[in-house]
C-alpha cells in the first residue's frame, strides 16, 4: 500500500516542482506534458485512496444478519 500511495504522489510532486522551479526553462510542450502527468497521477491517487476507504468501510461493518421467517405464499 505504501508504494502504491507514494508513486503517484512522487510523480505529482516532481512535476509540480519542475513547473515552479524551472518555470523559464520549461518549453510549452514540456509544461503541457507535466500538467497532464499531474492530472493522471492525481486521478490515480484518488482512485487508490477511494478503494482503501471502501475496503476499510467493508471490513469495519458487521455482516448483515438476515431474518428468515416462514411466510405463506398468499402473503407474499
Amino acid at each position: 500500500v505504501s508504494h502504491d500511495l507514494r508513486t503517484p504522489l512522487s510523480a505529482i510532486m516532481g512535476a509540480a516542482t519542475t513547473l515552479v522551479e524551472e518555470e523559464r526553462n520549461v518549453s510549452q510542450a514540456e509544461r503541457l506534458e507535466l500538467t497532464h502527468s499531474i492530472c493522471r497521477e492525481s486521478t490515480r491517487l484518488e482512485r487508490i485512496v477511494s478503494n482503501l476507504l471502501q475496503m476499510t468501510r467493508l471490513e469495519s461493518t458487521e455482516p448483515s444478519r438476515d431474518n428468515f421467517d416462514w411466510h405463506s405464499i398468499e402473503e407474499i
